[in-house]
């Protein structure tokens, strides 16, 4: 049965590549099984015809020529086209075991995780590089000193990014339907692949949601009727606009928090809720955007999860406990 192994490697990489195209997991299994079953297939009867009119006759039994077609079509997905395939199995690799979240599930998606993350290689975009303010050569460091000690050079400042949710627990979409380029009605942005514009993380409401980074707050809708689907949302604009972040479904908003409000890495904004919603549990839709030119400029989303598992964790206790007032 170990024949068999190289196939299902293959039918795997193969639907997770198709999957940011095909909604349907029929259409997917489907191309999936042309691919895996029906190429290798064809291709055997072709050179059987072949041979034969040269009276000879091909070695090789089915199940074989299956078996070597389905490594070389996975050996060429894996090490011609890693990071494209790396990334269609981290967003969709674990496909068929849907929305289900028991034991063997969550070992699927660990071994799923893991393969991907072997052969994707991200870079994050540059506008998305950790800030680094250089030092004042003025501004020395406090002491006090050791009689006769020089004091410390002074030393850059690191403006770093955060996880919109607090830990321990590093939050990140749970199944292929909250990741990026997941299927969601239309208008669909092309990068957006199959209409999902950015990750649903957390399951709680009410769960504090922090600032991205230091920026200034384009957007509030605290109307969850007017906000349609995205019910309460923040918008934030980062490094003199160029990046934008979107804190959508919120529950509530912080009250002091206005439009054009300088915001830091790390304050809270809001809370996780459920509004602009019909049929999903509480959740925190959290988007990314380029803007190149600035305000008002073209954007372009991209996808949230690789940087999230690289920034900084809020300590949540610690950042609420000054401003901890909500309205809706």
């Amino acid at each position: 049965m170990l024949w068999l192994s190289p196939i299902a490697v293959c039918f795997l990489l193969v639907t997770a590549l198709v999957g940011g195209h095909v909604e349907s997991d029929l259409g997917r299994c489907a191309f999936g099984a042309a691919i895996c079953l029906g190429s290798p297939l064809l291709l055997r009867a072709w050179l059987q015809t072949l041979l034969r009119r040269r009276g000879r006759r091909l070695r090789f039994s089915g199940r074989h020529f299956l078996a070597a077609g389905n490594v070389m079509m996975a050996g060429a997905l894996a090490f011609g086209w890693a990071d494209d395939t790396g990334r269609a199995l981290r967003r969709r690799g674990d496909w068929f075991v849907g929305e289900s979240n028991g034991a063997v599930p969550r070992r699927v998606r660990g071994a799923v995780g893991a393969l991907a993350g072997w052969l994707e290689h991200f870079d994050p975009p540059a506008d998305l590089a950790p800030l680094v303010i250089p030092p004042d050569p003025e501004k020395q460091p406090y002491g006090p000193f050791l009689p006769g000690a020089e004091p410390p050079p002074p030393v850059p400042t690191l403006v770093s990014w955060w996880h919109p949710l607090a830990g321990p627990r590093r939050a990140l979409p749970l199944s292929e339907s909250r990741r990026f380029g997941a299927s969601r009605p239309p208008p669909r942005p092309s990068e957006c692949e199959l209409g999902h514009c950015g990750v649903d993380l957390g399951t709680v409401i009410g769960e504090p949601v922090f600032a991205a980074q230091d920026g200034v707050v384009e957007r509030i809708e605290r109307d969850a009727v007017r906000g349609g689907r995205a019910g309460r949302y923040v918008r934030i604009g980062h490094k003199n606009g160029t990046v934008v972040t979107r804190y959508i479904h919120l529950d509530s908003i912080r009250a002091q928090l206005r439009e054009g409000d300088i915001v830091h890495g790390g304050d809270l904004i809001g809370r996780v809720g459920q509004t602009g919603m019909l049929c999903s549990g509480p959740h925190l839709h959290f988007a990314i955007s380029l803007r190149p030119g600035g305000p008002g400029a073209d954007e372009t989303y991209i996808d949230p999860e690789p940087l999230l598992r690289s920034w900084q964790l809020p300590d949540g206790r610690a950042l609420i406990a000054a401003s901890d007032t909500m309205v809706r």
